[in-house]
């Protein structure tokens, strides 16, 4: 994801950051009124007040606890803040990380298998959270990326119903863009952010190599400096349709001008059809006007070829949006234990609940979460899951792979590099992975 990848979000946003966390070190962990004293560096993208008002709510209803948010940092992944904060010996309790990223911390987090929510995850997302088989981080929530669309702007543009499913190739997507510019609208916003465009977007040149051995195999092959990028039929794909999204751009005209707000706003405003982003963003496009209710807004797959049988046309990102860990190294047990009840709470009780799904619209990743998403776009990638039209992306990217490759991309989109440069800086950094 994260991204998200690494997204996400990953919404992301994407992502928390940490400049100033309050870790248990040189505090008492004890309150006054004899609560355990923890801190949080949880939440993700777009969440941040609803975050602060869900942990407000968790020490109302469980008041041996006095859980405090750690605030961080936009525009940096949070296991790079993590080992900052490791260094400094200042560790939130619980903490976020990409899904990726979980297996940086194992020899710093608590075992987790035995809780019971860890039995109620998706496989999937159990997965994502597991390393050696034991269960060491939480999903926050399930969050599908790709191209999510504005229905009403779709189907003027096409005078009639829109189905996704019929967008089988690029060509496809292609022609759809043009009926949508003719009518007079801006058929795509594509988003300058090094998060999006390395940590979601380039990831499927990975994911779409095949399964995970194929993946594996790609990877090695970039380390060793193998992988002719130039000829590689996925890369290529993938970039024609970047290009695609490029040439009907909103923000053609200054490709790297947009930010997560100013990017956000326009498409709750209708002045896009789509937007390559993720299911998380939805709480900023709903406080700008979007509308939860009905179906009026989805996401689609992001097609990578022009074969209408190819599978990675037709699935979208599924992943976790961050998953949530807990410190054993610098937190005293009974710190550890308050954590676990703060992930019980979300996972199991109605506040927590309400804060998963519908405070933040988040798509749950436990099978005893029963709550519909809240937004629209939450209940199509709710719907894609059950249907097996997703697919989990590549874990254990590098941590710097968004910043370093998101820098190249927006690089990319300024004319400042054409894509053989491109593939050149990707070979040139996964040489440096060891």
């Amino acid at each position: 994801m994260l991204r998200k990848s690494s997204v996400l979000a990953a919404g992301l946003t994407m992502l928390l950051g940490a400049c100033s966390a309050a870790g248990p070190s040189g505090d008492s962990s004890t309150a006054k009124d004899g609560a355990v004293k923890f801190t949080g560096f949880v939440g993700g993208p777009g969440i941040l007040t609803q975050t602060q008002d869900a942990i407000k709510v968790f020490n109302k209803e469980n008041p041996q606890y006095q859980m405090t948010f750690v605030q961080g940092q936009l525009n940096q992944a949070p296991y790079q803040q993590l080992l900052t904060m490791y260094a400094s010996g200042n560790v939130p309790t619980i903490f976020v990380v990409d899904a990726g990223d979980v297996a940086k911390v194992a020899d710093k987090v608590v075992d987790l298998s035995g809780e019971k929510w860890a039995q109620e995850e998706y496989p999937w997302a159990r997965q994502q959270g597991a390393v050696d088989g034991k269960v060491l981080a939480a999903p926050q929530s399930a969050t599908g990326i790709g191209l999510a669309f504005n229905r009403k702007l779709v189907e003027a543009a096409i005078g009639g119903a829109f189905d996704p499913t019929t967008i089988k190739t690029r060509s496809d997507l292609a022609a759809l863009f043009a009926k949508i510019k003719a009518a007079g609208t801006a058929p795509v916003i594509v988003s300058p952010l090094p998060w999006l465009l390395a940590g979601q977007f380039l990831t499927k040149m990975y994911d779409a190599q095949g399964d995970d051995s194929a993946r594996a195999r790609f990877i090695a092959q970039l380390k060793a400096g193998t992988a002719d990028l130039a000829r590689d039929k996925v890369f290529n794909g993938l970039m024609d349709t970047f290009d695609l999204t490029l040439k009907y751009n909103l923000n053609a005209a200054r490709p790297i001008a947009g930010t997560i707000d100013t990017d956000a706003k326009a498409f709750a405003d209708g002045k896009a059809a789509f937007w390559f982003i993720g299911d998380y963003q939805w709480p900023q496009l709903q406080a700008l006007g979007a509308s939860p209710d009905g179906d009026g807004y989805g996401i689609m797959p992001v097609p990578v070829s022009d074969d209408p049988t190819d599978p990675w046309n037709q699935k979208v990102v599924a992943t976790s949006s961050f998953m949530m860990a807990i410190d054993k190294t610098v937190n005293t047990p009974a710190q550890q234990d308050a954590a676990k009840a703060y992930l019980d709470w979300y996972v199991h009780s109605a506040s927590g609940q309400d804060f998963m799904v519908n405070k933040t619209g988040g798509v749950p990743a436990y099978r005893n979460v029963t709550l519909q998403p809240s937004n629209p776009i939450g209940r199509m990638v709710a719907a894609d899951l059950q249907k097996d039209r997703t697919y989990t992306p590549i874990s254990g990217l590098p941590a710097d792979h968004w910043n370093v490759l998101g820098d190249q991309m927006i690089k990319y989109m300024a004319g400042k590099i054409d894509r053989a440069g491109l593939a050149k800086a990707i070979t040139a950094y996964w040489k440096t992975q060891k």
